[in-house]
């Protein structure tokens, strides 16, 4: 495998936060009046709260054992995260609504690797994000082309992945995307589950990554992994 596509999920991450910051915010048309919107909080939770409940809802460490993940979890202080890794919507990456956030992620080499990530939003739904989510990757991955001084990839949406019941959740969706190298031609696959439930004070979003070659193996680790990432996310 040539070295230039041979990257930790540190540096996929970087990539896709480069891209973020240097693409214009895109502008979403006022939403209509929602029942579902939150009310705004007599008290607003503080950064620390956030923070210790957006890393409660994190799968643990351990949570690949079940698919005899090849790899390991990152060490924390390795960790590059500027918010919801969504390709094809940088706008919603770095979306200021976002109010606290966490990442946990497992590399192997040139192996697979995965990424669990927890967003809190005190100004909008997880039904409202997931369904953004929903509508933008059918819509915009196709041939969507991040260019960044660390990797070149061009996007492709494949396909939905099909989710069991997730009890406790408020909206839940799963993609799988094609992603090829520039200007090697190297492709994998990367599929993606989020789910969303409401939490003492603001809305939670949690999402379970996974990328590999095969996109069968891929598609069937996330609809594996995805109950788990709801049971976690409903800890909070």
């Amino acid at each position: 495998m040539p070295r230039r596509v041979a990257l930790t999920l540190t540096a996929l991450l970087l990539a896709t936060a480069a891209t973020a910051c240097g693409s214009a915010p895109e502008k979403k048309p006022a939403a209509a009046p929602s029942t579902s919107a939150p009310s705004p909080s007599a008290t607003k939770l503080t950064d620390p709260e956030m923070y210790a409940m957006t890393k409660k809802a994190l799968l643990p460490e351990d949570a690949l054992t079940a698919i005899s993940f090849p790899g390991k979890s990152e060490p924390e202080t390795e960790r590059v995260y500027q918010g919801l890794l969504v390709e094809c919507h940088p706008g919603l990456s770095t979306d200021s609504s976002i109010t606290g956030r966490n990442v946990r992620v497992w590399t192997s080499g040139e192996g697979p690797w995965a990424l669990s990530a927890t967003a809190g939003f005190q100004d909008t739904t997880a039904v409202q994000v997931i369904d953004e989510i929903r509508k933008t990757i059918p819509e915009k991955c196709h041939g969507w082309k991040a260019t960044t001084p660390i990797v070149d990839r061009s996007v492709d949406y494949s396909s939905d992945v099909v989710l069991p019941e997730l009890p406790g959740t408020t909206a839940s969706y799963g993609y799988c995307l094609t992603v090829s190298f520039i200007p090697s031609g190297h492709q994998k696959s990367e599929c993606a589950v989020f789910v969303g439930r409401k939490a003492a004070g603001m809305d939670m979003v949690a999402s379970f990554h996974y990328s590999v070659e095969n996109e069968a193996i891929a598609k069937a680790t996330v609809a594996q992994l995805a109950p788990k990432v709801a049971e976690q996310l409903a800890k909070v």
